[in-house]
């Protein structure tokens, strides 16, 4: 499967943090389908590669990454910024005085001023147009995965988290309706087909578990977790970024552009 997302066209942060949300939505529905109309399923698994040359797969993410951005907008309703920019500012506890201080050093290093803490106080909205402006620098800098392995990895889990819980009222709705299905064909079952008694029971108390899980733990606390990762992750990568003898980023610190999102 991996060999064909790769063939038509999609990356490791596609399948990882796109793709894969999506599919797991669906995953209640499939995985019933699979138990149930196995005939169907193994044609339905046949015409897997034809789906994905038609675009099917390309649309799941390009949903995923749809709905996921709506979620990134309220985050930064939430905070006022990314979270990057918004460990950056001095009024932000999250990082130690002496970190913060490098950081803004670095920035001043590569032209972009921060604000003293006067001056983020008197003009906070100004203030965070100097942290946006440093962090929007850095990702450039950043973009290369094999420069900045660790950087990629944490971009993909909050990419992943991040659209998950977009795409958390279709999953939640599929694992409901999934749920009704296996009671209903428990409670048909029971005392005449034993076997198929046990298979929808185990099914409906899996499908309990997929709706806690929807419920209780893909919230948006689950995401800013994985933004406050990626964003230390990223200022500390700042660390290394060298200035070559034109004073400019070296060429494989700057990289070249992925697909991923900022």
């Amino acid at each position: 499967m991996e060999r064909l997302l790769r063939e038509v066209g999609f990356d490791r942060y596609e399948r990882q943090a796109r793709l894969k949300p999506a599919l797991l939505a669906l995953l209640p529905a499939l995985v019933t389908l699979a138990v149930w109309q196995p005939r169907v399923w193994t044609t339905l698994s046949g015409l897997v590669s034809l789906l994905a040359a038609c675009g099917l797969t390309f649309l799941l993410s390009k949903v995923a990454r749809y709905r996921g951005r709506i979620v990134e907008r309220a985050l930064i309703a939430r905070h006022g910024g990314r979270m990057t920019e918004v460990f950056l500012r001095h009024r932000d506890p999250s990082l130690s005085h002496a970190t913060k201080a490098r950081y803004h050093a670095f920035f001043a290093v590569w032209g972009v001023q921060m604000p003293t803490p006067a001056e983020e106080t008197a003009s906070p909205r100004d203030a965070d147009g100097c942290y946006r402006a440093g962090v929007d620098w850095l990702l450039e800098q950043t973009r290369d995965e094999g420069a900045h392995p660790l950087v990629k990895d944490e971009l993909i889990d909050y990419g992943f988290r991040r659209n998950l819980l977009g795409l958390k009222p279709i999953g939640l709705a599929i694992a409901l309706a999934v749920l009704s299905v296996h009671v209903w064909l428990a409670v048909a079952n029971l005392g005449t087909d034993e076997t198929r008694f046990w298979t929808a029971a185990a099914m409906a108390i899996a499908m309990v578990g997929v709706v806690a899980a929807w419920a209780f733990v893909v919230r948006l606390p689950f995401v800013e977790d994985a933004s406050r990762s990626y964003a230390v992750r990223l200022l500390a990568a700042s660390h290394t970024i060298r200035p070559n003898s034109s004073g400019k980023p070296r060429k494989e610190e700057a990289g070249q552009q992925s697909k991923a999102d900022a």
